[in-house]
This record gives structure tokens, C-alpha cells and sequence, in this order.
């Protein structure tokens, strides 16, 4: 599948000037992308990575600080991904971004262009722009925001999709405000396809139908019914995958991690795990987005643990996301749907501008909607 080209916007410009990445990596030596979650930030660099494989080299923010010495040798361009999934929890401002600027004037007084992405609402403003300049001799940090989709770019996705009436597609789901995000707008073409989409009325159905779609796509559960799925079995087990990856810090679900963490007694036997990991929700082990791995995580500490485990309290689950008043950057995504699935106070008070942003407040009242402004408050 081919990729649609998306547009940026330099941050604190004068000009009203949108460009596309090949000339922001032509003109700059360092930047910074900042995007939503599912804007396409992955995508970007690995697109770039693929068309000039000789000279960049891509790789997780994480992997880069914590082996420096996976640098090759005739890399001209470290294209750094997820700066928002590696940051400390107790001094989360000033840490992770001192020891990154270290890293890259290394690389800058060897001539390497340096490229960074970072979830918008995750990137401290000036605070990280101007400490990551001090540490890299005061060079400028070009910072760039991933626009929308505007209309001409989701008929033209929509048609790379494999969607044959892409202006209907657009007309009818636009008003959703899901198509302006490529992720969302991915998965709303997979379930149009799969004539899935009459039941979606919010985000949350989004998530929860794809989910419960991607199992009709297992090769065994086509053929011939083998570890057949229910839909509650996939969310469980998704969800189940997805506490794993989301606390463990593991970067791919292998033969010797599933072996550790199935549990035939509990419902997590190897060989339903096994199925889920041959679905479109993943890629080869690993999570097709970030974005799946939040929400399932999020809907399988509601309806699996809180729900059915009467000895799992609110607060033990809100013990797993905060640590000194503050959820660790990489755990917000989870958080957010957290707060959104269960609507409990409780949680809704510690990150409430995280909420508002990337939750799904449409499930709300006014009341506790009027709870989450006052927070941010």
C-alpha cells in the first residue's frame, strides 16, 4: 500500500508556509516532528528510511540512548522515533531530553542529520527546545507540526486504501472527525470495507469494533475454525498482550515471551495467543499502532480486571499509572482511555489535559465533562 504525503507547519513561523518532509530534511540538520497520536510520525521516518536505506538508519528513541553503539557507521541521517515513550517518571522535564541532547552533539560534530518525533501534547514547549539547544551548542531546533488531512488528501488515502467511491467514503465519515488522523482513518476504511461500520457513532467504537474485526482475518479461524475466537476472548487476550507490552518494555512478542506469559488456567492459553498475534493487530509481534496497544490495555483493566476481580480496587489499578502525581508520558495514551472507559473521578483528576485532548470525552455528561475542565483548571 502506498502512503499519502503528508503536510507540516513550522512552529513559532512567521510565515504561513506548509511544506512536505523532503524539504523540511533538506533544509534543516536538526528536527523535531510533533504529531497526535496516529498522525503518521512512525510512518514518516520508516517511508524515508525505506527510500534512502544507504545513508539513515531508523530506531527508537529508547534503543538509541540505551545502545548508542547500534549507530552505523554510514549513517548521514538518525531518524529517532517516540521521544514521548522514553521519558524518566521523577524528573520527567529535564532528564530524558539533557541525556538525548548529549547524544545528538555527538552525532552533529560528526555532520548527521538528526531527526526526532514526538506525540504534540508529550514535547515541553520551550522548556525542551531550549534545553535541548544548550546541550548541542545552542544550534537551532527546527520544530515541526504534522497537519490534518485536508480534503483532496483523504480521497486520494481513501483510493489508496483499496476504497472504490472514495468521495462517499469522505462525504459520509468526515462529519465523525476520525479522517483527519491517519490511523483513525485507516481503520475506519478497513471496516468500511468490511461492511462494519454501521454500529460507530465515537471513538470508542471505533477502536472496540476493529479490535473485535481483526479476528475474522485469522488464517486458522478462516480455513478451518481452529482456536476460534469469540469477541470477548480477543479483547481479553489483546488486552492481555497489551499489559504485557505496555509494562514490560519489550519491543516484540516472541516464541520465548509467549511461552512465559500464557496461563491455560486463566484463559491465556499459548495457542489463542498464538491466534490473536496472527491478526491484523499485529505486525510481526508487535503492535500494528501504538494506539490499539492503549485502548486495549484501557478496556482490559475495565471490563476484565476491575469488573471480574473483586480484590482489584481503583486504586490499585491508578497505582499502575501514577507514580508522585504524575503518569510517565508513555502510559498517558492508556491513561486517557482509562479515564474515558471507567468515567471514574478518581482518575480523571490526575491528567486532566491529556483527557481533554486525546480521550474520548463524547462518552461523558455534562457533569463529569464539567469535572474534567475543572481539573484542568
Amino acid at each position: 500500500m502506498s502512503y499519502v504525503e503528508l503536510f507540516f507547519k513550522k512552529i513559532d513561523s512567521k510565515e504561513d508556509k506548509i511544506c512536505v518532509f523532503d524539504q523540511i530534511i533538506s533544509d534543516f540538520k536538526l528536527i523535531v516532528i510533533l504529531g497526535t497520536p496516529g498522525s503518521g510520525k512512525t510512518k514518516i521516518l520508516k517511508n524515508y528510511h525505506e527510500a534512502h536505506s544507504s545513508d539513515t538508519q531508523y530506531i527508537k528513541v529508547k534503543e538509541f540512548l540505551l545502545f548508542p553503539d547500534k549507530l552505523n557507521a554510514n549513517t548521514k541521517a538518525l531518524l529517532l522515533d517516540g521521544l514521548d515513550e522514553y521519558r524518566s517518571t521523577e524528573i520527567d522535564k529535564a532528564f530524558v531530553i539533557t541525556k538525548l541532547g548529549k547524544a545528538i552533539k555527538s552525532l552533529r560534530d560528526k555532520g548527521i542529520k538528526v531527526i526526532v518525533t514526538c506525540r504534540e501534547m508529550d514535547w515541553y514547549g520551550e522548556h525542551d527546545k531550549n534545553a535541548l539547544e544548550s546541550e548541542i551548542a545552542n544550534e537551532e531546533v527546527a520544530l515541526f507540526r504534522i497537519m490534518p488531512l485536508d480534503d483532496n488528501q483523504k480521497i486520494a488515502f481513501a483510493g489508496m486504501l483499496g476504497i472504490k467511491d472514495s468521495n462517499q467514503f469522505v462525504n459520509e465519515f468526515s462529519r465523525y472527525g476520525f479522517l483527519e488522523n491517519p490511523q483513525l482513518f485507516i481503520m475506519m476504511a478497513y471496516l468500511y470495507k468490511e461492511n462494519q461500520q454501521n454500529t460507530i457513532n465515537s471513538k470508542k467504537d471505533l477502536y472496540l469494533t476493529f479490535i473485535k474485526t481483526a479476528r475474522e482475518q485469522n488464517s486458522a479461524y478462516n480455513i478451518n475454525k481452529i482456536n476460534q475466537l469469540e469477541e470477548g476472548e480477543i479483547l481479553k487476550l489483546t488486552g492481555y498482550l497489551a499489559f504485557h507490552y505496555m509494562f514490560s518494555s519489550i519491543d516484540k512478542m516472541d516464541a520465548q515471551f509467549i511461552d512465559v506469559i500464557c496461563d491455560q488456567e486463566q484463559g491465556y492459553a499459548k495457542e489463542k495467543i498464538q491466534s490473536v498475534l496472527n491478526t491484523p493487530l499485529f505486525i510481526e509481534g508487535d503492535f500494528c499502532h501504538r494506539t490499539i496497544a492503549e485502548f486495549a490495555l484501557a478496556y482490559f483493566l475495565k471490563t476484565f480486571v476491575l469488573k471480574e476481580s473483586s480484590y482489584i480496587s481503583l486504586g490499585r489499578i491508578k497505582n499502575l499509572f501514577v507514580k508522585n502525581e504524575i503518569v510517565p508520558t508513555e502510559l498517558r495514551g492508556a491513561y486517557a482511555w482509562l479515564c474515558s472507559l471507567t468515567q471514574e473521578k478518581e482518575f480523571i483528576g490526575v491528567d486532566p489535559y491529556y483527557q481533554a485532548i486525546h480521550g474520548d470525552n463524547s462518552l461523558f455528561d455534562i457533569e463529569l465533562k464539567k469535572e474534567i475542565v475543572i481539573q484542568v483548571k
